[in-house]
Parts: structure tokens; C-alpha cells; sequence
């Protein structure tokens, strides 16, 4: 929590929006986007040159990608671009970090090309998990990615450490396979201990047979093209 509320501390509550459609970010994940389009282009130099905030948000599934605002669900994730690397084709690779969820409560008029909106954030709420719910949901994710490959062993690994039960729900959240409107109801919920049941619940419908999406990539067998070393 203190680390959360120290990332906080220069937030006003306006943020630039970066919609995407099939895509949920989760506070505690680090993620690497190239931006090419101008409108988001303008918005990481805005972003860079004031608080580098930027809320990722996600299209609602029946929104018309070609209106000028798309429907968005109301729940987003505010990131923090903690690196950057300028092309020299004037396009961008940066890597966000998730900071915290938050409700978009109103789109904001703005002469910039992007969208900007009003937000509050939703701090994680403690019900203090007992340890046999962490453990509950140790075993389901042990259950549920057996066979899984690297993902398996990324999974195993962060297992025997010690990372707190609010980022392993939501690091595990982002990876699995599945559906937008479930991850957004896993980002929708604030109390910690109901996202693990909720988890526990949605990991045990999952089946990794033939026609199973495929997990996404765990951190580890990821490639991060872009050389921050520069910024």
C-alpha cells in the first residue's frame, strides 16, 4: 500500500487514456508498447514532458472501433511510463508499469488528439487473507497451469517467493487466458481476498485442451526489443 500511494502522490486525477481493444492491464504488471500512431505519439511527449501518467483503458467488445469514441468499460488501470525510448522515426517504445485501478468517471473536453478523462482511483482493499486462502490459491494455479510449459515453471517460480497476495492475483490474472469481461471483473474488484476466490473460480473452468487460447507469454520467455539503457 505505501508503495501505491507514493506513485500517487503527483496524480491530480486527469489522465490520457490509451484504449485498446482485447487488452486488460493489471496494477503490479510491467509492459512494453511501441506507439506509431500520431495521437499516441502526442500523448507519451505530453505524457513525458508532465506526470507520465497514462490510463490504459479497454473497448467494450460491441464498440464501433471507427467512432470518434468507442465505448470504453468503466474500470481502467493507471500505468506510470518508467522508460522510454525515442526512434528516429519519431514513434516510441515505452514500458508501463500498472500502478492501480481506477473508475473513469468522466471523459474530459480536450483539444489534444487523444482521449482524457477524470478517474478515481481503487485502492486495494485488505480483508486480511488468511493463509489458507493463499494457499488455496497456490494450489489452483499449480492445478490449473500443469502442462503449461514455461509459463509452468515462471509460475512455480514465483510460488516460493514471497510476493504479496494482491500482485500474484493480479500478475496470474493478466497471463491466464481469460476472457476480457473476466478480466474486467477481476479488475472491477477492489477486495483482495473476494479476486482470489473470484480467480480460484475462474481457473478451475479453464481447460488447456487443443482449443484452448494460448497463454500469454510469461516475462521470462519474453523479448523486449527496445535497449533502455539509453534513457
Amino acid at each position: 500500500m505505501e508503495s501505491i500511494d507514493q506513485d500517487l502522490l503527483d496524480f491530480s486525477g486527469i489522465t490520457r487514456l490509451f484504449p485498446l481493444p482485447h487488452f486488460v492491464m493489471f496494477p503490479h504488471i510491467k509492459k512494453v508498447f511501441h506507439i506509431f500512431e500520431p495521437r499516441y505519439i502526442r500523448m507519451v511527449l505530453d505524457a513525458l514532458v508532465s506526470d507520465r501518467y497514462i490510463t490504459m483503458a479497454t473497448l467494450q467488445p460491441d464498440a464501433a472501433i471507427d467512432a470518434a469514441k468507442p465505448m470504453l468499460f468503466p474500470t481502467g488501470c493507471l500505468t506510470l511510463i518508467e522508460q522510454h525510448q525515442a526512434l528516429a522515426d519519431g514513434k516510441f517504445n515505452i514500458l508501463l508499469r500498472g500502478i492501480c485501478r481506477v473508475h473513469i468517471t468522466q471523459e474530459m473536453l480536450t483539444s489534444t488528439p487523444y482521449r482524457v478523462a477524470q478517474v478515481e482511483p481503487m485502492l486495494d482493499v485488505s480483508t486480511s487473507p488468511s493463509a489458507a486462502l493463499r494457499q488455496e490459491l497456490i494450489q489452483s494455479i499449480a492445478t490449473c497451469v500443469t502442462g503449461a510449459g514455461a509459463f509452468a515453471q515462471e509460475i512455480q517460480h514465483l510460488l516460493k517467493g514471497d510476493m504479496p497476495l494482491a500482485s500474484l492475483t493480479d500478475y496470474v490474472a493478466f497471463f491466464l487466458p481469460l476472457s476480457i469481461t473476466q478480466k474486467q471483473q477481476l479488475l472491477l474488484n477492489q477486495d483482495v481476498a473476494q479476486r482470489v476466490r473470484l480467480l480460484i473460480e475462474l481457473m478451475q473452468q479453464l481447460d488447456f485442451g487443443v482449443d484452448q487460447p494460448e497463454l500469454m507469454p510469461p516475462p521470462r520467455a519474453r523479448r523486449f526489443p527496445p535497449d533502455f539503457s539509453v534513457n
